[in-house]
């Protein structure tokens, strides 16, 4: 080597000396809030975002520069400095105070004067932080199991309490179905209620934390949803010539030919310990099956997947006077489709008292308006309802959109569009998913990104205890707030081009729905002699003019119509 060639070497390594010490000590910013667990406040409370500078060298890094945007990037809290003394081992701290008088999602852009910014942390990405305001839990009404629509499955968390915040009554009821209740023998289930009964329990299983709910010291009411399967047969109950061909399906298929009366004593004890344990409702789903989808998550026959329903549906009834056996939960793919009429020509129809899917759509068109959504939806409650010759009601017990593939904004929308469309035409109940990310690789590859919530905890990818609020999360708050305890009178009249809307009643209050899913246009909004309140997708709210008729102005947000004698001309 030449003595050139040795001092350009060296030079190289020093530079890399030195560029690794420099990012060892790279100053760094990190924003919370007052409510770390979940940075979700009610309306009205006091915010407190908190900023800590760390590894800053003294005389660099001077100053903070924040504000805040909402989830159109609009700005709500104009760009602000805060001069910081940093100290010397590096650090800063100081605190703003923002305003919780709107609600919405928001989400805090900050800066040091060096140019850092705030890092990506869980699965929420680099340079943002965020927060949500809501409307008050205590101000919720009630409205029982028949009336309360909504329900949201998975990633729970004692210590992250959000489903009073979203408003959400309707949860899955936890490890009672087949495959886990009596995951080692047969009659393990009716041994254990047996059990309970003989010591006088109040309960004759364990209830969940979700049953247990409270907000600010009052309980918060949920209704369950019981389950026969949930994917899996207990082993020893597979018959593995009709196993499902991937996945979690490798878990669930027919029912082995010598152990169909064990799952005909389970549906009957597990009827007998719903009906017991939940006396104030009025009815009890049952959902048997759980996204049976042939091959992967299903093997076997149609006639096979429909005995696991004959097998079940009279043990339930003779053991529960309130139930309704639900199923089979496929999704609004064509071969699903095509699954479903081979299952109604098997006699499915005959064992079911309600139709469930999950409604989940085939096609990445967006907006999902133009995917098909709302004809494939139509189209399968159809075939069951000509199969059973009646007007079966339907339930949608899981559906969602991921923000990595749509973008936190038109994930947002996408949600609410769509259990707007799925209630407008006529679901009983809609149950999204999920509640926070989760993962395949790590938090940032391979994510799974169905969350309302960022998973802000990287060491727990399920059941985090540390979540941030993504747009969906408030604008899900607000429609559960707007439209619990109504009921459809089904899609609004009048409405022309892209624009899309349905009219609910609760009591003698209407409630319109509208948005226009390509552009923004104008309605005519007619009110008669009263003035209606109008709310933004976020639920704030504000009267309209009095008068007889005003311009209502449609975006892809859906707006909110509260009030009387309403009605609606398309522009």
């Amino acid at each position: 080597m030449s003595k050139g060639r040795g001092h350009v070497a060296r030079g190289l390594v020093l530079v890399t000396i030195l560029s690794a010490a420099s990012e060892l000590h790279a100053a760094q910013i990190n924003v919370d809030s007052s409510k770390p667990a979940s940075s979700t406040y009610v309306q009205g409370e006091r915010i407190e975002i908190h900023f800590h500078i760390s590894a800053a060298n003294q005389g660099i890094v001077s100053a903070v520069t924040y504000k805040i945007i909402d989830e159109s990037g609009n700005t709500v809290v104009a760009e602000r400095q805060q001069k910081i003394s940093v100290d010397n081992t590096g650090s800063a701290d100081f605190t703003a105070i923002v305003p919780s008088d709107r609600t919405g999602y928001y989400s805090v852009v900050a800066t040091l004067s060096d140019g850092t910014s705030i890092p990506a942390l869980g699965t929420r990405p680099a340079g943002v932080f965020s927060y949500a305001v809501v409307m008050d839990p205590a101000s919720r009404q009630d409205y029982g199991d028949q009336l309360s629509r909504f329900g949201l499955q998975g990633g729970f968390n004692r210590d992250v309490n959000v489903i009073p915040l979203l408003g959400v009554r309707y949860v899955f009821q936890q490890a009672a179905e087949w495959g886990s209740a009596e995951q080692n023998s047969p009659g393990q289930f009716r041994k254990s209620i047996d059990t309970a009964r003989a010591a006088g329990s109040a309960s004759l299983r364990n209830k969940s934390d979700l049953e247990k709910l409270n907000f600010n010291g009052q309980k918060w009411q949920t209704y369950v949803i019981a389950m026969l399967t949930q994917g899996k047969l207990p082993k020893w109950a597979l018959d593995a010539a009709s196993a499902g061909k991937s996945g979690g399906g490798v878990n669930f298929s027919a029912i082995a030919a010598d152990k169909r009366q064990d799952f005909t004593a389970f549906a009957a004890a597990h009827a007998e310990e719903v009906a017991f344990d939940y006396p104030n409702q009025t009815s009890h789903i049952y959902q048997v099956t759980w996204e049976p989808m042939f091959p992967d998550g299903y093997g076997g026959t149609s006639a096979q997947l429909v005995d696991i329903y004959k097998l079940s549906y009279d043990a339930i009834h003779r053991n529960d006077g309130r139930a309704m056996v639900a199923g089979p939960t496929l999704v609004l793919y064509k071969a699903s489709e095509q699954q479903l009429r081979d299952l109604l020509k098997a006699g499915f129809a005959d064992y079911i008292d309600v139709f469930s899917l999950h409604a989940y759509e085939e096609s990445d068109k967006w907006p999902l308006e133009i995917s098909g959504f709302k004809e494939d939806l139509l189209r399968q409650v159809s075939l069951v309802r000509e199969a059973a010759h009646k007007q079966v009601p339907f339930i949608s017990t899981e559906h969602g959109f991921q923000s990595e593939k749509y973008g936190i904004l038109n994930q947002a929308l996408a949600n609410i569009r769509s259990t707007v469309i799925l209630l407008g035409e006529g679901a009983q109940i809609v149950i999204n998913f999920y509640v926070a990310d989760f993962w395949n690789k790590s938090p940032q590859t391979g994510g799974q990104s169905w969350g309302f919530y960022w998973n802000l905890n990287p060491a727990l990818e399920y059941g985090t205890n540390k979540v941030g609020p993504k747009p969906v999360v408030p604008a899900y708050a607000a429609m559960t707030y707007i439209l619990d305890g109504s009921q459809s009178q089904g899609p609004i009249q009048g409405l022309s081009g892209s624009q899309m809307g349905y009219q609910f009643a609760r009591g003698d209050t209407q409630i319109l729905v509208l948005w226009d899913y390509m552009s923004a246009s104008n309605v005519a909004l007619i009110a008669g002699n009263d003035s209606p309140k109008i709310c933004d997708w976020m639920g704030n709210c504000a009267a309209a003019p009095l008068r007889t008729s005003s311009t209502l102005k449609l975006s892809a947000k859906p707006t909110y119509v509260i009030g009387k004698n309403l009605s609606i001309k398309g522009g």
